[in-house]
């Protein structure tokens, strides 16, 4: 599905109605403990700010990688307390970076730069670890004995280290009070715990921990004598003692026999294609390096990469060619399925493209990658109806989903059901932090009901309630 989207959006620990339900006063500062409800409180509102200032690649295949490397981590974890939520942040760097209550957000250049899922694994497994371990809030406790420091504050330098950690670091030891030398020397710690943690989880899973020595030891190498290093190795520092011990640790274990990873390379061609900075130029040239290859995962993902950049470019005779030989391999692949449909919908082929995902539908219902395709070729079809079937049921089972809101609104907006097109706005908005506009969107949907509507008129005035009291939090933090 072509969503080039990138959004301001960070995950969410708690849906917003469980949170507004339980939200006790935080008060001013940050707190001397940090219970496990509060860190899922504060998670939940670090979320809906991060929502509002962190540029995100929200695109369905994309999420849904990233939610199944890491769901299949955190299962093989001791001590989660919290529901995890993996996002990407759209940004050719290398980091990934975990809050409160179980969030964790990945560049999309630590794609760019893994050699395997192993790798991309290992990083996202040491940031499984600094959760269950509560690293963040056991950092902040210490740092708030030393010095109290706002919430609003602390949340400002997080969001900051995010987007640039040089700059987030110096805000987060500004607020703390703290010199530098006790925050590194702090974190030196927490990062052997996560490590050693981080690669009994990925291991557990089934990845391979020679990568994770392969991946920090070669950051390592390229970065030893750099006066600009990655965002990752400003918050992850691999002094050559923890590179030493992560390659020790990884010898303890059987090294794993390379398998397909199909998954993964189509991942970092999708990425490369469409959220990255690469010329066109550049990544045709790396997809055709990749068909070279005598592995066939990468082989195959080149030949998508080229047919994305097809599709995208209007090349659709070549796209077409492309995604027939692809199929034959793998005729029910998702990423091959989104990119079919983006040619269908382009070429404006809306009753082959719905025929062909009612086939996926039925083997996959509420798929989210088959049901928002679907919907959005059902809209494009003059056929709102079915869409708001089909993405009712997808938001019940699913909860929020960004790109739900969006296209139910369209839908009702194309089936003229201006009342609820606007509730569903609001929806979309809310999750995105602007509530102001979710509020209005609110009072001119209650406006365009009937007036013996009133069932619908007092979840209406629920809503409202709801996001206002969230808007107040927001502003308070």
């Amino acid at each position: 599905m072509k969503f080039f989207v990138s959004l301001v959006i960070a995950s969410a620990c708690f849906t917003s109605a469980q949170a507004a339900n339980r939200l006790p006063d935080l008060g001013g500062t940050a707190l001397s403990t940090i219970t496990i409800e509060k860190e899922l409180i504060m998670g939940d509102i670090f979320a809906r700010k991060a929502r509002a200032a962190l540029p995100i690649v929200y695109d369905p295949l994309l999420s849904s990688y990233i939610e199944t490397i890491g769901n299949k981590m955190v299962a093989q974890a001791d001590g989660v307390q919290f529901p995890f939520q993996f996002v990407w942040v759209r940004d050719n760097a290398i980091n990934a970076f975990a809050t409160f209550g179980g969030n964790i957000t990945a560049h999309t250049g630590l794609v760019l730069n893994a050699q395997s899922e192993s790798e991309l694994a290992s990083v996202i497994g040491h940031e499984i670890a600094h959760i269950t371990q509560r690293h963040l809030a056991r950092k902040i406790e210490k740092m708030n004995q030393r010095a109290p420091m706002t919430i609003a504050g602390l949340f400002s330098s997080l969001l900051l280290g995010i987007v640039n950690p040089s700059l987030g670091i110096a805000a987060l030891q500004t607020t703390a009070g703290l010199t530098q030398q006790a925050s590194i020397t702090y974190t030196r710690g927490n990062e052997q715990e996560a490590d050693r943690i981080g690669m009994q989880i990925m291991t557990n899973a089934g990845f391979d921990p020679h990568d994770a020595s392969s991946f920090y030891t070669r950051m390592s190498d390229k970065y030893r004598a750099a006066t600009k290093p990655p965002a990752f190795l400003l918050t992850h520092p691999l002094p050559d003692n923890r590179v030493s011990d992560i390659r020790l640790r990884a010898q303890q274990y059987k090294k794993h026999t390379r398998k397909p990873e199909y998954d993964f390379w189509l991942t970092k061609a999708r990425i490369i294609a469409r959220f990255s900075n690469s010329s066109e130029g550049h990544a045709k040239d790396t997809f055709r390096d990749w068909q070279k290859s005598t592995y066939p995962d990468i082989k195959f993902a080149g030949q998508y990469g080229l047919a994305l950049l097809d599709v995208d470019h209007q090349r659709y005779q070549s796209a077409a060619s492309h995604l027939k030989e692809l199929f034959k391999l793998q005729p029910h692949n998702l990423f091959l399925i989104d990119t079919y449909t983006d040619l269908l919908t382009a070429t404006k082929q809306y009753k082959t493209a719905l025929a062909f995902l009612a086939k996926e539908y039925q083997l996959r219902p509420n798929e989210q990658v088959v049901t928002l395709n679907y919907a959005n070729v059902a809209i494009h079809a003059d056929q709102p109806e079915r869409a708001i079937r089909m993405l009712k049921s997808f938001l019940l089972q699913k909860g929020e989903n960004y790109l739900g809101y969006d296209l139910l609104t369209n839908a009702y907006r194309k089936a003229k059901h201006p009342a609820y097109a606007n509730i569903y706005q609001a929806q979309s908005d809310a999750y995105l932090g602007r509530y102001q506009k979710a509020i209005q969107s609110l009072r001119q949907a209650k406006e365009q009901l009937d007036e013996d509507n009133f069932t619908e008129k007092k979840r209406i005035e629920a809503l409202e309630k709801k996001f206002a009291y969230q808007q107040r939090q927001m502003r308070q933090t």
